[in-house]
């Protein structure tokens, strides 16, 4: 979920957008030997790579009135929805990212890690529009995303092998008879 914030000058509106997008990034990733404690082997990283967006929806709120987004259909005097004409839904940008993974004992660990989205396509094109009917307000959509994200995992391995270990499926016909 990202968004955008438009203050119109003449008459101190505010445009506060959010947008749903679906993403994938790939990166390349090159690790580094850490040593934060005494026998904590734990690892830092760099990472680089492309990240690809699609533009699925959207919602906001322009003075008090919630609004929906739609795409590429003609305005039709709607009051609560915004048109937006010609759009960029895929989008392209790179991300660049660092961060650590610290063991916490043999299965567990933590990850933390600070990741820009940087480069990022238009949301429109050279002629796209977004128009809200009510106040006759229209945006060129010259704007791109740029994201920075905080990402903190606490990860918990389980091992399905090692736990059936030491049974046996005598042991389940036996439970099952009683």
């Amino acid at each position: 979920i990202r968004g955008r914030k438009i203050e119109l000058t003449n008459g101190g509106f505010v445009n506060n957008a959010t947008y749903q997008f679906v993403d994938l990034s790939m990166a390349l990733r090159k690790s580094f030997k850490l040593k934060l404690f005494k026998n904590i082997p734990s690892k830092w990283f760099i990472n680089v790579g492309p990240n690809i967006q699609y533009w699925v929806n959207g919602k906001g709120k322009f003075v008090e009135t919630k609004y929906k987004v739609k795409f590429d259909v003609p305005p039709d005097g709607d009051l609560y929805t915004v048109y937006i004409t010609d759009p960029n839904r895929w989008l392209f940008g790179i991300d660049i990212g660092i961060g650590a993974d610290a063991p916490i004992n043999k299965r567990q660990k933590i990850r933390v890690e600070l990741r820009a989205t940087l480069g990022q396509t238009y949301l429109g094109k050279k002629n796209s529009s977004s128009t809200y009917a009510s106040l006759s307000w229209e945006d060129t959509l010259k704007t791109n995303l740029k994201t920075l994200s905080l990402t903190a995992a606490y990860t918990l391995d389980f091992d399905r092998r090692a736990m059936k270990m030491g049974k046996s499926t005598k042991d389940k016909m036996i439970k099952k008879k009683r």
